[in-house]
């Protein structure tokens, strides 16, 4: 099952897709797929932090299958340079829509250095706000390593050393552990993931108005992808098919 992958050990919110689905099927039974939940959720939760409000497509299916072999080779992996992630426009996304995606993401707990950044990711032409985003210890502590004695060292030497420092702190304990990428914001939709990245505070290797509308195409783009309309199914619980 995909969910057994380990780099999907940190979604949560299944029992809130469950409940809708529920509450739909009340309303119209097998009617609804999961697949749209799912969309219709994230267009929610994005609206939530401040907006975009995506017009999210429904009339998707389910799939037959949910193979943890199909996780890997369908996702850009925390351990992935830029060059690696070269490889998005095979899935139909070109490399600026993997910038405007990979500068949103939101989970738990917070990492405050009490310090504001500022910039811009030129490169691509971008001008941003704030964005949101976080990752488990154990996705990235292939970064620095903890010998014997306690003693910290740093395999990623771009990686700034007083951010690099207050990761292998706040990760000493547990591997369990959330830490937010974007620091300062961490629940506001916007930019800063991207200046944390240009000033070497980027955790994982891998104007306002332009941004939200960038990200917004960038998201129904990635939405799009492999959507089953006649195959497929309407599955009755999220977790596994119908037969």
């Amino acid at each position: 099952m995909e969910r057994s992958d380990p780099a999907n050990a940190s979604l949560g919110g299944f029992e809130i897709i469950d409940s809708a689905k529920n509450t739909l099927d009340i309303v119209s039974p097998g009617t609804v797929s999961y697949a749209d939940i799912l969309a219709l959720a994230t267009r929610d939760a994005v609206v939530m932090t401040g907006k975009p409000d995506i017009q999210v497509a429904t009339g998707k299916r389910d799939g037959m299958a949910s193979e943890v072999t199909n996780v890997r080779p369908n996702m850009v992996d925390t351990s992935f340079t830029v060059d690696d992630m070269i490889f998005f426009p095979q899935k139909g996304l070109p490399l600026e829509d993997l910038v405007m995606l990979l500068g949103f993401y939101a989970y738990e707990c917070t990492l405050d250095d009490g310090k504001r950044l500022s910039g811009n990711l030129e490169s691509f032409g971008i001008t941003c706000t704030r964005t949101i985003w976080s990752a488990h210890c154990t996705i990235f502590n292939d970064i620095f390593r903890t010998d014997s004695r306690g003693n910290v060292a740093f395999v990623n030497s771009s990686l700034d050393k007083d951010y690099a420092a207050k990761l292998a702190k706040k990760c000493a304990t547990s591997t369990s552990t959330t830490v937010y990428i974007d620091h300062q914001t961490s629940f506001t939709f916007g930019n800063q993931y991207y200046n944390h990245f240009l000033a070497h505070r980027g955790l994982l290797q891998s104007d306002s108005n332009f941004f939200y509308e960038a990200w917004s195409e960038s998201c129904l783009k990635l939405s799009s992808i492999g959507v089953m309309t006649d195959e497929g199914e309407i599955r009755q619980i999220c977790s596994r098919t119908n037969v």
